[in-house]
């Protein structure tokens, strides 16, 4: 129950900010909620990179008595595994370089910003899903929820994005380096594609399917498929 954030700072050292909020009945029983509420942190060393795991030990059947908002710092030079997971909470990604990514949420957005990884997997309702990044291995999925990304498109990925009850607006690069195949469907609403040197292999109101012509010789190859129910799509470049 709380938003997380994660950035980089230009500083050799992490940090945590935690900023933890009780409730209760009363005032004294909201202070000893406060006071029951256990942070598990462990910072150690696998395999000669440092690991940190964040955690809180209450019952399930406590979560509703605590806000949890969460800021961590990284150093800038850092190549980051992250997973994390929470509910009723967006989170936010800044400036980070990473091998594997993973959020788990529900009742809260994405935001991403810069962010650069091997692989992204996140999985979010009630949220929407926002920002640049670059993740050759991608799969982000949310429910009622606009999804609006900026992929740079400069190395060769595979991107799938799945809403309900959602617009869905992507933005990829313009070079001509980079080939597309895309599949792309709505049930209710238009799909647009306005990228050059399609041929489309189902050209439909509500669905897709278009690879760039030479697509097999370009340098940069992008497979899209995006997919959304009551919202329609526009992928520009």
């Amino acid at each position: 129950n709380g938003p997380v954030s994660v950035s980089t700072w230009d500083r050799s050292e992490f940090s945590v900010e935690l900023l933890i909020k009780a409730k209760g009945t009363t005032t004294s029983q909201a202070e000893k909620n406060l006071e029951d509420f256990v942070v598990d942190f462990d910072e150690s060393v696998v395999q000669g990179q440092g690991r940190l795991v964040l955690g809180y030990d209450i019952p399930v059947t406590s979560y509703n008595k605590y806000s949890v908002q969460v800021e961590v710092f990284l150093p800038a030079d850092a190549v980051i595994d992250l997973e994390l997971e929470s509910s009723n909470g967006a989170m936010s990604l800044k400036d980070l370089v990473g091998d594997e990514i993973q959020l788990d949420t529900s009742n809260g957005a994405f935001t991403f910003d810069n962010v650069y990884a091997e692989g992204i997997n996140a999985e979010t309702s009630n949220g929407a899903i926002s920002g640049d990044f670059e993740a050759p291995d991608t799969y982000i999925s949310t429910s009622n929820g606009a999804i609006d990304l900026t992929l740079p498109c400069t190395v060769t990925g595979e991107y799938i994005l799945r809403t309900s009850n959602g617009q869905v607006d992507v933005s990829v690069s313009s070079s001509s380096d980079v080939g597309y195949d895309l599949d792309a469907s709505t049930s209710n609403g238009v799909v647009s594609i306005g990228l050059p040197n399609l041929d489309y292999s189902v050209n439909q109101r509500t669905s897709k399917e278009a690879r760039t012509v030479g697509f097999e010789g370009k340098e940069i190859q992008i497979t899209l498929d995006v997919s959304t129910s009551n919202g329609s799509m526009d992928i520009v470049d």
